[in-house]
């Protein structure tokens, strides 16, 4: 997640990359889960970081964006989106599909990171 200055994360962003840096088959150098967890802690450290709760229901998701879950892969993604959406900032993802969960003139929330 990300806003013009400065980046967020949540404890689903947390807990995803702890994950992917301990999965071989994902990273040329796996760490440890508590090699990762300092290296995010670190990260953090770096400066214009926010943490951001996670605390809204499934339930709450916005319309805009709930109408357009196709299937159970996006349900992380959609959760991702509305929070990042509710802080107005940005979710930053290597995903172009993610886009599909917004209305073609307001995908603004979401940036794809060009690879």
């Amino acid at each position: 997640m990300s806003r013009t200055t400065g980046w967020a994360t949540c404890p689903l962003t947390e807990a995803g990359f702890v994950r992917v840096s301990c999965n071989p088959s994902a990273v040329k150098q796996e760490a440890t889960p508590l090699d990762a967890i300092a290296l995010l802690r670190a990260l953090m450290r770096r400066g214009s970081h926010a943490f951001w709760s996670h605390d809204r229901s499934i339930t709450s998701i916005p319309e805009e964006i709930r109408l357009r879950i196709q299937g159970y892969r996006q349900i992380t993604d959609a959760m991702l989106l509305a929070l990042a959406m509710q802080h107005g900032g940005r979710l930053a993802t290597l995903d172009t599909g993610l886009k599909s969960l917004l209305p073609a003139d307001r995908q603004q929330p979401v940036y794809v990171i060009p690879v």
